[in-house]
């Protein structure tokens, strides 16, 4: 069966906005928030969390725990996601419900009693499609890490980007026939298809037939068996990784390859967008931003964050 290829510059077509803002439709109603949980560490894989306490009166992004498990990672029809090789992930980690949201954004925006520059300072366009639980576009990769740093502080808990192995891995959490939580080597984790239509199991936003044009709240759309939203479509999502052109000697722990350099042009991006074509979306699926300084922000473009779980003592 012949694929689309796994590698694709994100050219301007895809990830800059159009002007006219499209009319949004009515969605799905919002799932029940996530309670705040003094030792993550404890709660079961799973389960759905929030490192904020009450008392900061923050913002702050739902956190699922995901198992440790193995998987295969890559696509072998294509040279950029060769070669296919397994990963092993041993230990929980905790991911993003959601991409980072412009309420969450707004947080760290006004939290400028930090008093040591670590917080953000970039004020966001949403290009008139509205902000609340509509995911943050066009943040420049250095104002993620200052996000990433500013939410480590305030939790005390360190917070990071996702590596692409990590992403690739939470990604093809599909359902068995009996419910449970498989590694779908399709190319989605709801299957070989996929539609625009937000009532459908195989929905995603992207720009396929009867495309919206622009984002969609986090919310929208199945979540996959690991609990996480839109890990096909709406924004792509910066990872730690540094670009390699293939897998050969990538790291086969799950860790970030070259994380520490972090942001370097060109940019690792996973998961496509609302302004993506459907082999964008794929959970093999590797993008790039190859030209402009780390400072150019892009609006199909958000970002989700993870920490590592660490057992109480």
């Amino acid at each position: 069966m012949q694929r689309a290829s796994v590698f694709t510059l994100l050219s301007t077509s895809f990830l800059l906005s159009v002007d006219a803002a499209a009319q949004d439709p009515q969605g799905p109603p919002a799932p029940p928030a996530c309670a705040y949980a003094t030792q993550g560490a404890s709660l079961p894989t799973g389960a759905c969390f929030t490192d904020c306490e009450p008392s900061l009166n923050l913002n702050c992004p739902e956190m699922v725990i995901i198992p440790s498990g193995t998987f295969q990672m890559g696509d072998p029809f294509e040279p950029f996601g060769q070669p296919l090789h397994q990963v092993t992930i041993t230990h929980r980690f905790a991911v993003g419900r959601y991409a980072v949201t412009f309420d969450q954004w707004q947080s760290c925006l006004d939290d400028i009693g930090a008093g040591d520059g670590n917080h953000c300072t970039q004020p966001i366009n949403d290009k008139g499609w509205g902000r609340g639980m509509r995911p943050v576009i066009a943040v420049d990769p250095l104002q993620v890490k200052a996000y990433v740093q500013w939410l480590s502080k305030k939790t005390g808990k360190p917070y990071r980007l996702l590596s692409e192995a990590e992403r690739e891995y939470v990604t093809r959490a599909g359902f068995d026939a009996n419910g449970n939580c498989f590694e779908s080597t399709l190319r989605y984790w709801f299957g070989n298809t996929i539609t625009t239509d937000p009532t459908k199991q195989n929905g995603a936003n992207f720009a396929g037939d009867n495309a919206l044009g622009m984002t969609v709240p986090v919310y929208w759309y199945r979540p996959n068996c690991f609990g996480l939203y839109q890990v096909h479509g709406n924004v792509g999502e910066y990872v730690q990784d540094l670009f390699h052109y293939t897998y050969d000697n990538a790291p086969t722990d799950g860790s970030a390859w070259g994380g520490e350099y972090w942001p370097r042009i060109p940019l690792l991006v996973r998961g496509g967008s609302w302004a993506s074509p459907a082999s964008l979306l794929a959970s093999f699926s590797r993008s790039v931003i190859g030209s402009g300084p780390a400072t150019t922000p892009y609006s199909g473009v958000g970002f989700r964050v993870a920490r590592d779980i660490v057992p109480s003592p």
